[in-house]
Parts: structure tokens; C-alpha cells; sequence
């Protein structure tokens, strides 16, 4: 009959093989966890990226600002000409109502910018327009009034002729500059343009026909 100190002797064994196979099986149960937790992790980021680009595509995609001259009327108008002295003397106010688009689904912020006036490439007069932020998909209604200064207008050589001829041909341009700005993560730089020619007829002191158009640099 085996002894108690024997029986322990033969026993042995068999406890360290089986401790070997349970360490075996903790390992590789540790290693699909930490499988399954890497796996699902790029998963996740996968799913972040394919989000992003979507909402780039789709909802925060880049639009163009776009400021348009609604209308240019004469704010104030004084006219005389001397025909025997060809003398001309001449005060003229113009009031410019322009919008201001943001397409955007985010806000739009531009600074001070200007309405330039010209008399057939001659700068009469200029305007200034106040900095200001647009909400997303929002229209910003401004008006600006631009006073033409006479003496640079009669420098011209073109002006008396004009002024014999019955009408005066001035163009406006309007810039606006300024970014759009999406989650405070993404901001794009865009500038708006708005061109303008039209006549002003003397000595009535009417508007004649108007055209406007506009552009982007982004």
C-alpha cells in the first residue's frame, strides 16, 4: 500500500501540467481581448474618418460668399456747366444697397473693406463698409453712401466731353475679405468682389441703366 508522502510524490506532476495549461489558456484568452479591443478600436477611427468626410463633402463643404449691388441711386446731385467758359462744376452722392450671402454652414467674419467709385479708370470717391460677421446660411443687408470728389473727376480729360454729351459712365467695385469658419477647427480664407457700371444722366440727374456682377478668390 502506497504511503501518504508517495501518494503526494505522484500526484505532482500532474498539478504543474495542469497549471502549464491553464497559463496557456489565460495567454491566449488575454491575446483575443486584446485582438478584439485593437480591432474595434480601428473600427471606431475607421468610422470617425468616414464621418468627416462625409460631413466635408456634404454639410461643411466650402461655398463662395457672394456680395451683390441690389441698387445704386443718387443720394444728392448738383450740376452746372458754363458752356462759354467751359466750366463745370459738378456734386454728386451716390447711395449703394448691397447683401452680403454666407451660404455656409458656418459663420462668416470679414473686416473693414471699401466701395472703390471710377470715372472711366479715374478713382472719384471711395466709401467705407464695417467689419461684421455673418450666422450660417444668413444674408447681411448694408448700404453705403460714396461721395464723388469733382476735382479728381475733372482732371479727367474725358469730362467735359462727357458732361456736352449728356452723360457721365462710373462703375463701382466692392470688396469684401474675410474667413469662414467651421467648428473653430477649420478656417478658409475667402474674398467676394461685386463690379458695377452704370451712367448718370445730366443735367436730369437720373440713373440710367445698371450692371453688376461679381466674383470669388478663395
Amino acid at each position: 500500500m502506497e504511503t501518504k508522502e508517495e501518494r503526494k510524490l505522484s500526484t505532482l506532476p500532474l498539478s504543474v501540467e495542469g497549471n502549464k495549461d491553464d497559463a496557456g489558456f489565460l495567454r491566449r484568452r488575454r491575446k483575443r481581448r486584446i485582438l478584439c479591443c485593437c480591432g474595434s478600436t480601428v473600427a471606431l477611427l475607421l468610422l470617425i474618418v468616414i464621418v468627416c468626410v462625409i460631413l466635408g463633402v456634404t454639410v461643411l463643404k466650402q461655398r463662395d460668399p457672394r456680395i451683390t449691388v441690389n441698387s445704386v441711386s443718387l443720394d444728392h446731385f448738383e450740376f452746372k456747366f458754363d458752356t462759354t467758359l467751359f466750366k463745370l462744376d459738378l456734386n454728386v452722392s451716390l447711395d449703394l444697397d448691397l447683401s452680403i450671402k454666407n451660404p455656409n454652414k458656418a459663420s462668416f467674419k470679414f473686416g473693414s473693406s471699401t466701395t472703390q467709385l471710377y470715372y472711366r479708370g479715374t478713382n472719384v470717391g471711395e466709401a467705407e463698409l464695417p467689419a461684421d460677421e455673418i450666422g450660417s446660411d444668413s444674408t447681411l443687408r448694408m448700404n453705403t453712401t460714396v461721395t464723388i470728389l469733382a476735382d479728381r473727376l475733372l482732371t479727367n480729360s474725358n469730362a467735359i466731353n462727357d458732361a456736352m454729351d449728356g452723360s457721365f459712365p462710373l462703375s463701382s467695385s466692392t470688396r469684401i475679405s474675410g474667413r469662414v469658419n467651421v467648428l473653430n477647427i477649420y478656417k478658409h480664407h475667402a474674398v467676394s468682389f461685386s463690379y458695377c457700371n452704370f451712367t448718370i444722366a445730366v443735367p436730369e440727374g437720373s440713373l440710367g441703366s445698371q450692371e453688376c456682377t461679381h466674383t470669388i478668390k478663395l
